[in-house]
């Protein structure tokens, strides 16, 4: 799908805390990766969205949950006959190694930064339009006249703490998507739906577009349904309607 826009859909709600953990990762990484003051100003901000994510669920629990999961899973086509398990072996080796790391954080994961005093102050103002501004926060100010190696180590250093977290949601998702291949489809007036099987249900849709079609992409359902609409975008942003003709995209429906 590497020629076309690629739109992903959770269809149960640990798919979506995943998927918005890799967001938050990513643009982490990005940030990083770069020197200036504003790159550190919004690596700080992601992290604290990824802190404040991590408290809304016992996010520890489910991560471990859907790590055994997949180890269940893989290890009954391990049993089936005729199987290569070389490949398999590893995957499974790299999965026990997760739900040890996990098991050996200590507390709530997020907690220690949660309770650092200067990443608390940057939170509480950050909350406030513009609050972070030199004479609300002049901790951070000063923080961010630091030089850039200062400035990435202490990061590096609030990081570790979301290592293991990081480290999960990389194998979990990576392994679910890779567990399907994308098949041609068509949306006839632009609305496709399909009605799930019993023990083939999609966990994640990856609905591949070509970019030529001016067409964003609208997902519902669960697990019994789902409904993919295309939304017609060439009068505009602001004047979108749904799509009122057929629409061929190409369709991955993950089931690990």
């Amino acid at each position: 799908m590497s020629d076309l826009i690629l739109y992903e859909h959770p269809l149960n709600e640990r798919m979506r805390t995943l998927l918005r953990l890799e967001r938050l990762f990513d643009e982490i990484a990005f940030h990083m990766g770069r020197d200036e003051p504003w790159n550190a100003r919004q690596c700080i901000r992601a992290i604290l969205d990824t802190t404040c994510a991590l408290t809304r669920s016992d996010l520890k629990s489910e991560l471990l949950k859907e790590t055994d999961r997949l180890i269940n899973v893989l290890e009954g086509i391990q049993r089936s006959a005729g199987i290569d398990t070389g490949r398999l072996d590893e995957t499974l080796e790299r999965l026990n190694r997760v739900v040890a790391q996990l098991r050996n954080q200590p507390g709530q994961i997020g907690q220690k930064l949660r309770c650092d005093e200067f990443l608390t102050s940057v939170a509480q103002r950050s909350a406030i339009p513009g609050g972070d501004c030199s004479f609300d926060l002049p901790a951070l100010h000063y923080w961010l006249q630091k030089p850039a190696d200062q400035r990435r180590a202490d990061l590096a250093e609030w990081l570790s703490e979301l290592a293991p977290v990081r480290r999960a949601t990389d194998l979990l998702l990576s392994l679910i998507r890779d567990s399907a291949v994308a098949e041609p489809r068509h949306a006839t007036r632009g609305v496709y739906q399909h009605d799930q099987e019993e023990g083939r249900i999609a966990r994640l849709l990856r609905i591949g577009l070509d970019p030529a079609i001016p067409c964003h992409v609208e997902v519902s359902g669960g697990k019994h349904r789902y409904t993919i609409r295309f939304i017609d975008m060439s009068r505009g942003l602001s004047r979108p309607v749904p799509a009122d003709y057929d629409i061929a995209f190409q369709l991955t429906a993950c089931l690990l």
